[in-house]
């Protein structure tokens, strides 16, 4: 069987979850409420077997693993109702055990085994290289804190649940010159101490360091609050991982995914 746990019952899954290394963040961010997401369980009161699904559609499992009436339970959730519509599904083993199970519980689809990339903040590194970031802004650009206005035609609605959750419990920062919003950096979920990393910069200002400095205001903001800035991208994200080394993250761990179609 598999039940879904209420917001306010979610403590009772959260020690299955804890020890999850670098994808520990994406668990906290679910149970601290600071991402939308939903908690499934074999048993409302003494879960063994647990499934988180988060709205940015990455799934982790945790518990037991030879728990067959609840793991085929979830295989027809996933396919029915939780999967993107697209077909595409990501599954984060948190365990080697996990990994063999969900490869035979989806073994009648093609998958791949695939991988991103995790770093580490190392705040000396950070300070060394940036301390002077704010004077490579160039002339007629200017950077801004997120506020309603900034945080519009995003989808953090999506992610932390409203704006004006997001606006209470995260933050952003944008270089702009006038109205135009050339680069932006955000959290799309924070949890544990952490605050993960998105950046995105308008195709014409691509490859000028305007990301850069969204980061530099981001990561200088975390440190501020003290929260710990944390970085991820899939492994064949290339430009990612380069700047990510350049901001002062460095070793990157591979953290297992398995990726199907199912539709």
């Amino acid at each position: 069987m598999i039940y879904e746990l209420e917001t306010t019952a979610y403590e009772k899954a959260r020690p299955l979850f804890q020890g999850m290394g670098h994808s520990q963040l994406f668990a906290d961010a679910i149970f601290e409420g600071n991402h939308v997401g939903r908690v499934f369980v074999d048993d409302p009161e003494c879960p063994t077997t647990a499934l988180i699904a988060p709205m940015c559609e990455f799934f982790f499992t945790a518990g037991r693993t030879d728990n067959t009436a609840f793991n085929q339970a979830m295989r027809a959730l996933i396919l029915s109702e939780l999967v993107s519509p697209e077909g595409d599904l990501l599954l984060f083993p948190t365990s080697e055990a996990w990994q063999s199970a969900l490869d035979m519980l989806f073994a009648d689809y093609a998958r791949l085994h695939i991988a991103r990339k995790a770093f580490t903040f190392i705040p000396t590194m950070f300070a060394e290289r940036h301390a002077g970031w704010r004077t490579w802004l160039p002339s007629g650009y200017a950077i801004h804190q997120y506020d309603l206005a900034l945080a519009e035609n995003t989808e953090l609605a999506d992610f932390w649940g409203s704006l004006a959750n997001f606006l209470a419990r995260g933050f952003g920062f944008a270089v702009v010159k006038g109205d135009e919003v050339i680069s932006r950096c955000h959290t799309v979920m924070v949890g544990g101490g952490e605050a993960e990393i998105n950046i995105e910069t308008a195709e014409p200002y691509r490859r000028q360091g305007y990301a850069m400095l969204a980061a530099c205001a981001f990561i200088e903001h975390c440190l501020e609050q003290g929260l710990r800035p944390a970085w991820s991208c899939w492994d064949n994200n290339i430009p990612s991982q380069i700047l990510a080394q350049r901001l002062g993250f460095n070793h990157p761990v591979d953290v297992l995914a398995i990726y199907t179609k199912v539709k």
